[in-house]
Parts: C-alpha cells; sequence; structure tokens
C-alpha cells in the first residue's frame, strides 16, 4: 500500500491561496456585468451604467462590447457605496473534499490544518458539493476521491463548478494509507 505522504505530497499540492494570487485565472479574479448585478441585487444594465459612468473601474474584452470588472475594483465599489461583500469577503482559503472514505477524510483534513489556515469541509455525494457551494460559496479549491464515483457525477460537479474552483483528483485504483 502506498503511504499517504508519498502519494499525496502535501508540499507540492497547490492548496488555495487567496484570490490575488491566481495571476492567470481570470474566471476568479474578474466579474462579468451579470456577476456583478447578481452580487449587488440590480440589474445588470444598472451595473453597465456603473461601468460607463467611470463609478465602477474595469475594462472591455477587445473586439467585444462585453466588460469585465477586477475583484479588487468590485470590492473597493462595494465598501464605497456600503454594499455587503457577501462572498467576496469570505476567506477564500476553503477547500471541499468530495470522499466517501472517512480515513482519507480525517487525514486529509489534518494536513490542510498543518498547512493552511482556513477551512476545509467534506462532502459524501456530489449534491451535498453543490449544497455547500451554493450556500457558503467562496471555495478556493475542489478534491475528488474518484475512487466510488461514477464519470457522470464528476462530469456534473466540474460542470458546476463553472472554473470558478481549482480541482484537484485522486485517481481510481489508489489505495491510499492514511497513518503514518
Amino acid at each position: 500500500m502506498t503511504s499517504f505522504s508519498r502519494l499525496w505530497d502535501l508540499r507540492s499540492f497547490e492548496w488555495p491561496q487567496s484570490l490575488e494570487s491566481h495571476e492567470d485565472d481570470d474566471t476568479r479574479k474578474d466579474s462579468t456585468t451579470g456577476q456583478v448585478a447578481k452580487i449587488c441585487k440590480v440589474a445588470p444594465r444598472t451595473v453597465s451604467k456603473w461601468f460607463d459612468s467611470g463609478r465602477l473601474k474595469g475594462y472591455r474584452i477587445p473586439g467585444s462590447q462585453d466588460r469585465r470588472i477586477p475583484r479588487e475594483q468590485l470590492i473597493r465599489f462595494l465598501k464605497e457605496h456600503g454594499m455587503p461583500l457577501g462572498d467576496l469577503e469570505q476567506d477564500d482559503n476553503r477547500l471541499i473534499l468530495l470522499s466517501k472514505d472517512a480515513a482519507l477524510s480525517s487525514s486529509l483534513q489534518a494536513a490542510f490544518a498543518r498547512e493552511v489556515e482556513g477551512q476545509f469541509e467534506v462532502a459524501e455525494t456530489p449534491f451535498e458539493v453543490g449544497m455547500k457551494m451554493s450556500n457558503g460559496g467562496g471555495f478556493g479549491a475542489l478534491l475528488i476521491d474518484l475512487r466510488g464515483l461514477v464519470p457522470e457525477e464528476v462530469q456534473s460537479i466540474v460542470k458546476g463548478a463553472n472554473g470558478a474552483l481549482k480541482i484537484a483528483l485522486i485517481p481510481k485504483g489508489v489505495q491510499v494509507e492514511t497513518n503514518g
């Protein structure tokens, strides 16, 4: 049996950092006018007007009329106008583990606590993952234990994450020794 530390070298696993550290992940740091509208609880057209008037800073996608608002600018705007930050104020060092293996969950949770100041949540079903994502939001990563899942479940989870999370997989056929 492969030892846990050799299978899953925590020094090489990229634990989620803050959103600002994901320089190449535009889906995490820039928002569409529709996304901003949901956060602000206004119509997308209102967000476009804020953008066009210069009250909300951002940029247009070259060759289109689409607008993008960087996360930092959105937070600044919300604070200036006394609006709640919602999921933006939550700790970004949050990870969800989808696994039915209680020993693995416990071992990874302990490792996460040692390596990262953040929150680690466990879900046993894809439905639970969806509920945690919709209720709590603000997760930086999703770790999926493929053992015990069917491909359609994995596909629906990845599709549901919509590029908003970093996703790591524990492959089928791997045996994990969790003590030691």
